[in-house]
């Protein structure tokens, strides 16, 4: 319908990421963040791969799928 969306700490992950990439009517993702005076990549732990803003653009890695890098250790961890 040619509506604006932007979606809700959709920057926060890979997924919502991309969708803001390809997605033309989705011209900002909101990215949640921590407290403040505290960086944004410090913030909070982040998956290798997933881009964080800096100075108010998100540019997107060229690794293929959605770019992420997780080993097996810190799958592992997550889920423990």
């Amino acid at each position: 319908a040619g509506i604006s969306v932007i979606p809700h700490c959709g920057g926060n992950g890979a997924a919502g990421q991309h969708l803001a990439y390809a997605m033309p009517t989705m011209p900002w993702a909101e990215f949640g963040v921590g407290p403040p005076d505290v960086p944004i990549n410090e913030s909070f732990k982040r998956i290798a791969g997933i881009s964080v803003p800096n100075d108010g653009c998100l540019i997107p890695n060229d690794l293929p799928g959605l770019g992420l890098e997780m080993t097996i250790k810190e799958l592992e961890a997550a889920i423990s």
